[in-house]
């Protein structure tokens, strides 16, 4: 595998919040936990030695039959186009050789699908990186608020009541679905981590002053406003 640890990735969240991603990408070293003999890791972030020979201990790989590429910073870009400025393309590809290797992306999104054709690898767990193609227009749609109600509520799921609207129109559908419901949540419709999120309720009404929304995901983007349910457990599942 090359555990491509792209955590800066226009996936979940549009690029131009760049300070958010690149706080997220902190998180790269954790994927050493996914490391087996043989392994390459693409990094944006330095691993320190210590936290490698712990990870190492416990998985019980010998630490020279794994290589870690540590990409410098580039800013909020995707971590494909950082390993091109960093000019570690052909190091990657070198190390990845003619195994039958494949690219195991943090977030699947088209640059990396994008890379792992240009080295000449698939992306697991597909069988070909058009394969993966086909799976990325689902993933991209699953990963705004918008996309993920409309096929929920074609799958016949229940949702929490709710509406899609623009940037602008925003506060005035809060506004309206609080006549309804004591408490709503603002979202914009491409976020994760609770990035940009509003919770309103009816208190916060009182006068004529603003709501001031959030302006995550620009002017003119699409938000989604919904019912606040409580929350009766909170289910993670990682794939």
């Amino acid at each position: 595998m090359v555990v491509f640890a792209n955590f800066l990735s226009d996936l979940a969240v549009d690029l131009d919040e760049g300070q958010i991603l690149m706080t997220w990408a902190q998180q790269a070293p954790r994927k050493a936990w996914l490391l087996r003999p043989g392994d390459v890791f693409v990094t944006p972030v330095p691993l320190s030695r210590e936290f490698l020979r712990y990870v190492y201990d416990l998985t019980a790989v010998p630490p020279e039959s794994v290589a870690v590429v540590e990409v410098p910073p580039a800013g909020a870009v995707p971590l494909a186009w950082a390993v091109r400025q960093a000019g570690l393309v052909e190091r990657v590809r070198a190390l990845a050789g003619d195994r039958g290797a494949a690219l195991l992306p943090t977030a699947l999104d088209a640059s990396a699908i994008a890379f792992a054709r240009g080295i000449g690898i698939a992306v697991h767990p597909y069988p070909t990186v058009e394969a993966a193609e086909v799976a990325l227009r689902m993933t991209m749609l699953l990963n705004t608020k918008t996309g993920f109600r409309a096929t929920a509520g074609q799958l016949g799921m229940r949702l929490p009541a709710g509406r899609m609207c623009r940037r602008p129109e925003a506060e005035g559908v809060t506004r309206d679905l609080l006549g309804d419901h004591k408490r709503v949540v603002v979202k914009p419709d491409r976020s994760a981590g609770g990035h940009g999120m509003r919770f309103v309720s009816r208190e916060d009404l009182r006068g004529e002053a603003s709501l001031l929304l959030d302006t995550v995901g620009g002017p003119e983007g699409l938000w989604v406003v919904e019912e606040r349910l409580d929350v009766a457990e909170s289910v993670s599942t990682q794939m």
